[in-house]
Order: structure tokens, then sequence, then C-alpha cells
């Protein structure tokens, strides 16, 4: 009976949604469709609208609060052109004219590009085709602060401002956001970015400094010796032992991550090891050896940067040097390339955007590498190399046998 009267039931249904089908028409299905897309393309126009009235809200705003920097870093950077054309060699007026054009190409800097960038953010927020689980696109701000950060390696053929050092020896320097900390003669000196002198110090016993790094975890400057890792507390210019080396060790380089740093022994088959820090205690929590080299191989200099290790690495046997960029959790390798010029110290700097600067200290060039390993351009610097750092985004510092020199762009 029960299952009599489910057939009757479901007949019924039948039956129903066979009257249902029988009474569309296209007609019919089409005004319902044309119905739902007349919806969304009003729903759409309203969400395009405001939109664009954010966006314009964001323009007027950033234009406001940068025009006036912007015109004064023009200004600024004519200036120094002014100076320096006065009693400039025939090769240096060539490097001039190219750092003008460079001048003259960033003048318009609300240009259409930029605005294009940004409305070509919105046609992509309302295809049909995006995936839902994309990342959100850069708003105005982020799409002007990356131009602003887009690096042209023909701005470092001009310094902006120059520091003589004492001596006639290559000398090492960190800088953080406001201040660069410089070996210069028998003192570590403080500087800020005019070039004044605002703390100083005795250098380190008679040792010669290897390296100095920034640690942002400790807020204090890393300063390598051969045995020995020392942290420099900017405030107070005080010094105190981080890390001494074992036995016969020898340190070659370091650097800093979020919350540890990187040391490579001056060896071949060398280690490199990272030690965890405490952000309260300032001391060493953990250490581990992440990378073995093979025995004909040792690492020259080492750079961080977002959760990557990029590696300077030379071989005695083929008797040359490449760089290799690694994932520092795994040591996987994501690139690797190899130079031409043989057997040749490096300094290596990081720049916005995954990208690298390397530079030969014994044949003054100095390569922009791009973020997949690609040689990106190359140019002969118009002095000795060394150390080679970013800062803020926008400033370039190099070190020469007894110059510091300062590039903005």
């Amino acid at each position: 009976m029960a299952d009599n009267f489910d057939f009757h039931a479901i007949v019924g249904e039948v039956n129903v949604l066979f009257d249902s089908i029988n009474h569309q028409t296209p007609e019919i299905l089409a005004k319902k469709l044309n119905e739902q897309c007349e919806k969304r393309r009003s729903d759409r126009h309203r969400e395009i609208d405001q939109a664009y009235d954010k966006k314009k809200t964001e323009i007027d705003r950033f234009v406001q609060e940068n025009f006036q920097n912007y015109q004064t870093k023009q200004a600024r950077a004519i200036q120094d052109l002014r100076e320096q054309a006065s009693n400039a060699t025939p090769e240096q007026v060539q490097r001039l004219k190219e750092t003008l054009h460079n001048i003259e190409q960033n003048s318009d800097f609300f240009n259409v590009e930029t605005v294009r960038l940004n409305t070509g953010e919105l046609d992509s927020r309302f295809s049909p085709w995006q995936d839902a689980n994309a990342p959100p696109p850069p708003s105005y701000n982020e799409v002007v602060a990356l131009q602003q950060r887009r690096f042209d390696l023909a701005q470092l053929m001009e310094a902006g401002r120059t520091l003589q050092l004492s001596g006639k020896y290559s000398t090492k320097f960190a800088a953080n956001e406001t201040h660069a900390l410089i070996e210069n003669g028998s003192k570590l000196r403080l500087y800020d970015y005019a070039f004044n002198i605002v703390k100083q110090t005795e250098t380190i016993g008679n040792h010669k400094i290897r390296d100095i790094r920034w640690c942002s975890l400790l807020s204090k400057f890393f300063i390598l010796i051969e045995d020995c890792v020392y942290s420099l507390d900017e405030a107070t210019m005080s010094v105190r032992t981080l890390k001494e080396a074992k036995n016969d060790d020898k340190y070659l380089c370091l650097a800093c991550t979020e919350d540890s740093f990187l040391l490579a022994y001056d060896e071949w088959s060398a280690e490199i090891e990272e030690f965890t820090l405490s952000s309260s205690t300032g001391k060493i929590t953990e250490e581990n050896v992440i990378l073995k080299c093979s025995k004909h191989e040792r690492i020259f200099n080492l750079e961080y940067h977002e959760g990557n290790v990029a590696l300077v690495i030379g071989n005695r046997k083929r008797k040359e040097f490449r760089l290799e960029l690694k994932i520092i959790h795994n040591m996987e390798t994501v690139w690797s390339l190899n130079f031409d010029v043989p057997y040749d110290p490096y300094g290596l700097c990081k720049l916005s955007e995954n990208e690298w600067l390397v530079a030969t200290q014994n044949h003054n060039d100095i390569y922009q590498i791009s973020s997949d390993g690609k040689v990106k351009d190359t140019r002969a610097y118009f002095d000795k190399l060394d150390v080679v750092t970013m800062v803020s985004g926008n400033k370039i510092l190099i070190s020469t046998n007894n110059k510091i020199y300062l590039h903005h762009f």
C-alpha cells in the first residue's frame, strides 16, 4: 500500500515537471537570463563607481602628501648635477648626461602608466575569469610605491654625496633607516645620511673587521672579525661579545634574518651555521649547520632577504664564481647563475622586488640580477668596489678603497 502511494506521488511530481517544461518558451528563458544579466550589470556598475570614487580620493590624498617631497628630491638631484658638472671630465660629462636623462624620464611623477595600471586593477577585479582564490590587487598607493622602488643601474653612475675615509684600504660598513656604521681608520663611526658624525668609538682591538650587518631583531649592529661576532648598541656605542669561534675556526662573512644570524666559515668545504636569537635577552638559543660546501668550494658572501639567502660561491677547481639563491628553511636551490669574470671577490646587495646587485671588486663591474636569476644589466663603476648595500628602498651606499658613495634613486 505504501509503495503504491509513493508511486502515485512520484507520477504526480513528474506530471507537474512535464507541464512546467511544456510551458517554457525560448522567450521566457531569455527574459529570465536577461534580467539576471541586467541585475549583474547594474550591480557591477555601482561597484565600479564606488571603487573609482575611492581611488580618486586615494590619488588626491597621495598627491597632496607626496608632491612637495618629490619636488624637493628632484630639485636636490638637479643641484647635485650642477655641482658635479662644474669640474667634470669628458667621461664624467657623459655619465652626467645619462643621469640627467633619467631625471627627465622620471619628471612626470604621476604618469599615464601608473593610472593605466590602476584601472587595470579594476578590470581584473570584475573579470568573470578571475580566480576566486587570487590575492586582492594592489591599492593605488602600493602601485605608486612599487614604481618608486624600481631600480635602474644607470642611477649608480654618479654619486649624490661622498665621504672621504682615512687610509687607503677596504672598509666595511652597515646601515639602517637612519644611520650607517662605518669603519673609518681606527674608529667605528655612526653617520647620518648627510655624512655627519653622530657618534664614534674605538674599533675592536687590532683585528681586521670582515663584515658589519644591522640586526633589526635586536636593533644592534653586528661586527665580525675572523674569530668573533660582536654586537654594538647604536644608542650607547657599547660593544659586547655575541659568538666566539671554536678552536682554530675562522669566520668570513655573516647575514641577519628576522630571528637569527648566519655565519660562513673562511675555509674550503665551508659550512654555514644559523644561530637563533632571543629577542628579549639577545642571546643565542639554538645553532644549526644549514649548509656544507663541497671540498673545492667556499662561501665568499651571503645575504638574506624575505625567506631566501643569496650565496656567492667560489670554486677553486674551475676557478669561477656563481650566485645561488636558496630557500632558507630547507636550503633548496631556487636558481644558480655563473659569472664570466673568473675568480673575483664579489660584493652582494639585496634590492626590492627580489632582485640583487653583484659587484666585482677587481673589475669594478656591477651586475643587476633579476628575480629569476638572469643578468638584467651590467655597468662599469667609476671607482674600485667593495661593500654595496641598499637603505630604505631608495638609497644605495657603496664603499671603495677610501670613500663611501651615497646614491639616491
